[in-house]
C-alpha cells in the first residue's frame, strides 16, 4: 500500500493523533502502524508528517513526551480533542440530514465545504479590515504572525511532499 496523506482531509491527522494518544500512550511508530492497521492498509503516515505534528502539538500543550519516547495527551489536549469531536458531531448530523433530504454524501460535502469557504471568507474579511484600522503597531504583530502562520504551512507542505517542485 501507498504512503498517501491526500486520502484524509487536512487536519484529520492532527484530530486522528490527538484520538489515538487519549486511548493510551503511543510513540509516533506505534500511530504510524496504527493508522495502516486500522484504515485496512489503505492510509499509512510517513514519519515525516507524524513526528513533525507531535513536535508542534506538544509545543502546542496538547501532547507531552514521557518515557519509552511515547506520547500522551494533556488536559489541554483532551480540551482540544473535545472541541474537535463538538465539531466532527456537527458535521455528521448535517451530512446525515442532507442524506435523507436525497443528496449523495459528495453533494453534501460540497455544500458544507462552500459553507465553510463562506465562513472563512467573512472571517478574512473581519482581519484584513482591522488590520488595515490597527494602529501601526498593531499592524506590525499581525503582519509577523501571518508571516509565520504562511512559512510554518509551507513548511507542512513541503513535510508532506505537495511544496513547489524545485
Amino acid at each position: 500500500m501507498t504512503n498517501s496523506t491526500g486520502k484524509v482531509p487536512r487536519g484529520f491527522t492532527r484530530y486522528y493523533v490527538l484520538k489515538l494518544l487519549s486511548e493510551s500512550e503511543l510513540t509516533g511508530k506505534e500511530i504510524i502502524d496504527l493508522a495502516r492497521e486500522r484504515s485496512g492498509g489503505v492510509w499509512s503516515p510517513s514519519p515525516g508528517l507524524i513526528y513533525p505534528l507531535l513536535g508542534r502539538l506538544v509545543r502546542d500543550g496538547f501532547v507531552e513526551e514521557v518515557e519509552g519516547g511515547r506520547f500522551r495527551l494533556t488536559p489541554e489536549g483532551l480540551e482540544e480533542l473535545s472541541r474537535s469531536e463538538v465539531f466532527v458531531r456537527r458535521v455528521r448530523r448535517q451530512l446525515d440530514l442532507m442524506e435523507r433530504l436525497g443528496f449523495s454524501v459528495v453533494a453534501a460535502g460540497r455544500l458544507i465545504a462552500d459553507e465553510v469557504f463562506d465562513g472563512f471568507e467573512r472571517l478574512s474579511g473581519v482581519f484584513w479590515r482591522r488590520l488595515r484600522e490597527g494602529s501601526g503597531e498593531a499592524r506590525r504583530g499581525w503582519r509577523q504572525r501571518y508571516r509565520e502562520f504562511l512559512l510554518e504551512e509551507l513548511r507542512r507542505l513541503d513535510e508532506e511532499g505537495l511544496g513547489a517542485e524545485e
